[in-house]
């Protein structure tokens, strides 16, 4: 069977399975209906595919980076090939990964043994908008833990590996998993929950708005203990300079790599 005929044999084959969405966008017909396309990756290469309303009618919201489970069969139309759509559902799978986020938090916050380190971080997840925005949020639009709720499952991912890694100092160990979960809190304010870049986003780097969101509650550390204040700040804001290249604190290599791994890891392929 040469090419064409194999990709002939195509047309009507059933296609099922979990599969990621890239590059949803939703349209109207001609004739004033409603569907939907967005790209996948199948076992035989990418393709587009074309849902009409009523195969994704009981979903609220579908965005880049979020796992479906999928109906289709295989088409060809205007020459290119393309999955018609019979049905899309969610999956637990992002459902899963933020309910075990909340489990690992709440077990960070419990095994915090640095009382005023502790107290840092109930002060702020107890205010109301930020934990809101914090649990809601994702953490890139089209990158990594792309979906709502990845904001959350990628701080804690980062603030869990370095809690857990022993080879450095335990109060910078501390440190660092404090950064670790707060380091990108600034994109609650960069990034939408409708999966856009904010206004502001376009202007301010969510690196500056992580300090301004987080100002309130180190200046309640400022009191407590200014030198744990004054090193949080320079773990959210230090960078490598022609000048000054080497971080003061050993755990910054550590929240990078960390940070690295977990990004890696759920990237969007």
């Amino acid at each position: 069977m040469d090419t064409t005929q194999k990709w002939n044999a195509l047309v009507g084959q059933q296609l099922s399975g979990e599969f990621t969405i890239k590059n949803p966008n939703y349209r109207v017909a001609r004739n004033s209906s409603h569907y939907l396309t967005f790209d996948i990756k199948t076992d035989l290469l990418p393709v587009r595919v074309i849902a009409w309303e009523k195969s994704y009618a009981n979903l609220s919201k579908i965005w880049h980076g979020q796992n479906v489970n999928l109906e289709g069969f295989w088409e060809q139309f205007n020459g290119y090939w393309q999955i018609k759509c019979l049905s899309i559902s969610y999956t637990n799978t992002q459902e899963e990964q933020i309910l075990n986020a909340k489990i690992r938090l709440r077990t960070l916050i419990a095994w915090m043994p640095d009382e005023k380190l502790k107290g840092f971080i109930v002060r702020v997840l107890n205010d109301k908008e930020i934990a809101q925005a914090f649990l809601e949020s994702p953490a890139s639009l089209n990158h990594h833990h792309a979906f709502l709720g990845g904001l959350l499952v990628h701080s804690v991912d980062v603030a869990w590996q370095i809690f857990n890694s022993y080879r450095i100092p335990s109060q910078e160990r501390y440190l660092g998993t404090v950064v670790g979960l707060f380091h990108d809190l600034g994109k609650t304010r960069t990034l939408s929950n409708d999966m856009r870049r904010t206004e502001l986003g376009v202007l301010v780097g969510h690196d500056q708005l992580t300090l301004e969101i987080l100002s309130p509650y180190l200046k309640w550390l400022d009191d407590e203990d200014e030198k744990l204040s004054v090193a949080l700040r320079n773990l959210l804001s230090w960078k490598p300079k022609s000048f000054d290249r080497i971080p003061k604190f050993e755990v910054y290599e550590v929240i990078q790599m960390a940070d690295r791994v977990s990004a890696g890891s759920a990237s969007i392929k």
